[in-house]
């Protein structure tokens, strides 16, 4: 515990990025469980301190980054005709996180009755657990599908179809199938590719924030249903999650930018122009 609470303290981490850091040292000391070099593992029972590290971390601008409605449109548009379109889509739409999305199977996306489950998460340690469970109770969550998402889903099974015929016998998806978002050839997504993805669609986009990263997307949804009048408990049920402080402390930060962009618009109105002078 002490480690991790340095972690805040001195290197002025994230708690994701401490969460990484934490499912690492779990795969190492279960390794060394098993392999008999310990005889206890310490790690399950370590919980971080978000409270400190929200005190000491000193870069939060990552925080703040995310699109607006509009920015969103614009880049969802940008990357239409790629095949990265309906993972960006559904991850900016649901508010998913990284894991999340990766995790879709087949088996917890009912077209027929129109929704979807979150229930499986894939996380990266030493190993990829592709059969990982949600950050939390909150976090295993039911989303209803509109007619065009459904019409979404069905375009990339037939798609999936499609790949699995023209790659035959090497189409691989032999072991762990089911998983809806991968590469052309079956084979499962590396839990950094689609940050890697996320960041060379940006950089086609120079008008949006350059600096927002994949989760952003996330932050983006949140946003919006804040934005849209959603209380506190609603938004907090959607994104998944497990303390209503996170919610709070989003929604007060967004509530806050709101009222002064609204306080910035009234008072120019009454506000003296500002008198320029002109460099020749």
């Amino acid at each position: 515990t002490n480690f991790f609470d340095s972690l805040f303290i001195y290197e002025h981490y994230s708690t994701t990025y401490a969460k990484d850091i934490r499912s690492q040292f779990l795969s190492i000391m279960e390794m060394a469980l098993d392999e008999g070099i310990i005889f206890y593992n310490p790690v399950p029972k370590i919980k971080l301190d978000k409270t400190m590290s929200n005190e000491h971390m000193t870069n939060k601008k990552d925080e703040d980054m995310f699109l607006d409605f509009d920015q969103l449109q614009y880049f969802l548009d940008s990357v239409k005709d790629s095949e990265w379109y309906e993972y960006f889509y559904v991850t900016s739409f649901f508010g998913l996180r990284r894991e999340e999305t990766l995790g879709l199977k087949w088996e917890n996306v009912n077209l027929k009755e129109g929704y979807l489950w979150i229930k499986v998460t894939v996380t990266k340690g030493v190993i990829v657990d592709r059969n990982g469970k949600p950050k939390s109770k909150e976090s295993t969550r039911r989303f209803p599908l509109t007619e065009d998402q459904i019409q979404m889903f069905q375009g990339i099974k037939q798609r999936e179809d499609y790949y699995r015929d023209l790659f035959g016998e090497s189409y691989k998806d032999k072991e762990e199938a089911g998983f809806i978002f991968k590469n052309p050839d079956g084979s499962l997504y590396y839990p950094d590719t689609p940050g890697k993805a996320f960041k060379r669609a940006i950089k086609k986009c120079p008008d949006l924030p350059q600096d927002i990263t994949l989760h952003g997307l996330r932050r983006s949804c949140i946003s919006i249903l804040v934005r849209k009048g959603y209380d506190i408990k609603q938004v907090q049920n959607w994104a998944g999650h497990s303390e209503p402080e996170t919610t709070l402390r989003i929604y007060t930060k967004l509530k806050d930018q709101e009222s002064k962009q609204l306080i910035s618009e009234n008072l120019i109105q009454d506000f003296p122009p500002v008198l320029r002078k002109m460099v020749k």
